[in-house]
């Protein structure tokens, strides 16, 4: 009988880089409890995609989550540096950046390194 073995880090994604201001946050890897605060958002993500207007609610929803994943990743960076930081132009390009970092499927890396993809 053959053994399935899977190697955890095999499809995660490498160079996930995200900047804001002066700091450069690492998704590459993101935990699963924030994967699971962004996939709650998910109605929210597929407005954005759609290019359909969302409201300051919505913003004021998703705003903790994207704090709180960077605060996770440095824990230097406060909750009002990144309020300043962050613009509405910026706020859309950094949270599609998150989504697909949380829900990339791992396709683009496996087929860049010849592996068998599922």
């Amino acid at each position: 009988m053959s053994e399935l073995v899977s190697e955890a880090g095999a499809f995660i994604p490498k160079d996930r880089i995200v900047s804001v201001g002066e700091k450069s946050f690492d998704l590459s890897e993101v935990p699963f409890e924030y994967s699971l605060r962004f996939y709650e958002m998910m109605p929210i993500f597929e407005k954005m995609q759609g290019g359909t207007f969302i409201s300051s609610d919505d913003y004021n929803q998703m705003f903790p989550v994207i704090y709180d994943l960077f605060h996770f990743i440095d824990e230097s960076v406060e909750e009002k540096w990144l309020r300043k930081k962050i613009t509405i132009k910026t706020f859309t390009p950094i949270m599609m950046s998150i989504f697909l970092a949380v829900f990339d499927d791992g396709k683009k890396n496996g087929e860049a390194d010849g592996a068998a993809v599922p």
